[in-house]
């Protein structure tokens, strides 16, 4: 698909040719709607301003709080009751695979990274047998951590339990920008 910015990058910048601008505005879909569908053009956008509006009364009528944009999601936890840690004498990756074939039995779960298809079954075998048991539910991605974090933040958003598997701890920080400027940030941004 070839796209093209029909306005400036940022006020003031815009050394285009104004010709150049010219056709393809001249040519650019809405444009061309708005010009062959003059009324059903303006229904939709006449619909589209009373939402905005609406919205806009909506959060106006709101009695808003600072507080209620400062203050953590995360309720005080009532007191914890600390138990001493009892090693089981299984390994750290034997006791995750449990969990997971456990978690995955919940149908509205899916496991997703890198090589975690059987019989690989991921880097330390994490995911060993999960796509044996739930085909469907496990999937294996492209070399792409803030691709697999995405798309794991996604499908959480959308209701969907989501384990996304990192393969390697010095990969972490190539998830940090969907974690940090992504996830974290939709309740504020979207409400």
């Amino acid at each position: 698909v070839h796209t093209y910015r029909l306005a400036p990058h940022s006020k003031g910048d815009d050394n285009r040719d104004a010709e150049e601008i010219k056709s393809y505005r001249e040519k650019d879909p809405i444009n061309l709607f708005a010009a062959t569908h003059e009324n059903v053009y303006k229904e939709v956008l006449d619909t589209i301003n009373r939402n905005i509006a609406r919205i806009i009364e909506e959060i106006e009528e709101e009695e808003l709080k600072i507080e209620d944009y400062l203050a953590t999601l995360n309720k005080p936890a009532d007191a914890v009751d600390w138990k001493k840690y009892k090693p089981s004498g299984e390994r750290c990756v034997t006791l995750l695979n449990q969990f997971f074939h456990e978690a995955m039995a919940d149908g509205n779960t899916v496991f997703i990274g890198e090589d975690v298809l059987s019989p690989y079954g991921g880097a330390f075998k994490v995911a060993k047998g999960l796509s044996d048991k739930f085909p469907a539910r496990v999937f294996s991605t492209p070399i792409s951590e803030a691709a697999i974090t995405g798309i794991g933040n996604g499908l959480a958003l959308s209701g969907i339990k989501t384990y996304v598997e990192i393969m390697f701890g010095d990969f972490v920080t190539l998830a940090m920008d969907q974690i940090i400027n992504h996830a974290s940030k939709f309740y504020y941004m979207y409400n």
